[in-house]
């Protein structure tokens, strides 16, 4: 199964840590592994206290950056619409592309914002076969979603609609 541009939701078998009532969106898959971001896990960080020293006019916009995921903790990356482009940007072909480099920083600051977009820091890994592993072992829900609430929920909020969607879709096909 492709998993690029779904989303991942974890199960309450996932009861703590890192991945506990996550939502990740999937956006590389290979043999060698797969990539995602996680979405629920707001930081106590903003864009202007990654880069404090730059002169910048955020346009009242300072977006709080999310916890991506453990690997590259540092990288800021961002998941956004398509009316947003990049030199770094990965196309995922679902509406919803990933970008990150300096350019999308400098665009960032510059004013220029995609219309939905939520920034992380860092990303979330998997090697080959471990995600699947996950899966088969009933850790994770894997589906799409409707975009819209995902850029405008977080944390359990997010967690809580992305289980009901699941949940009405598989209820739906008996029904």
């Amino acid at each position: 199964m492709d998993k690029v541009g779904k989303f991942l939701i974890a199960r309450p078998a996932i009861n703590s840590g890192f991945f506990y009532k996550s939502v990740v969106f999937l956006y590389e898959d290979s043999a060698l592994g797969t990539v995602g971001l996680n979405l629920t896990t707001p930081s106590n960080l903003t864009l202007r206290s990654v880069d404090p020293e730059k002169s910048v006019d955020y346009h009242d916009v300072d977006p709080v950056l999310y916890l991506g995921g453990p690997v590259n903790d540092r990288a800021v990356m961002m998941l956004h619409s398509e009316d947003f482009h990049s030199t770094n940007t990965l196309y995922t072909d679902t509406g919803l592309n990933v970008s990150s480099d300096e350019l999308m920083v400098h665009q960032l600051f510059s004013g220029r914002w995609p219309e939905q977009f939520r920034l992380t820091l860092g990303a979330a890994v998997w090697a080959g076969g471990q995600l699947d592993n996950e899966i088969s072992r009933n850790m994770w829900l894997i589906s799409e979603l409707d975009h819209e609430p995902v850029f405008e929920l977080s944390g359990d909020d997010l967690w809580e609609w992305a289980v009901d969607q699941v949940s009405s879709r598989t209820m739906a096909q008996y029904f």
